[in-house]
């Protein structure tokens, strides 16, 4: 029984992480877009995990940004996130 609950959320976190990647698109298009010459040099020759750190980077950003919305006004944009995270484990 326990092991079915397991799988069940196990599915349910595999479907919010697959419904989350189109809404990345965007996040990747933005970066790129806003690279200047000194991010395109190190992505082109910092070697096999530069493009990574690039992204991993432009993430930190948008992560950064929402957490001072939150600070800002905690319960209405938490309340949000929440739903948004939960919900989709539905």
């Amino acid at each position: 029984m326990a092991s079915k609950r397991v799988d069940e959320r196990v599915t349910a976190i595999n479907r919010a992480a697959e419904s989350a990647v189109p809404l990345g698109k965007d996040l990747r298009v933005g970066a790129v877009r806003s690279m200047n010459v000194n991010n395109a040099q190190n992505t082109l020759t910092g070697g096999d995990t530069s493009v990574i750190a690039f992204f991993a980077g432009g993430l930190h950003r948008v992560i950064d940004e929402e957490k001072k919305k939150i600070r800002r006004d905690p319960v209405c944009t938490g309340s949000t996130m929440l739903q948004k995270v939960f919900g989709a484990l539905k």
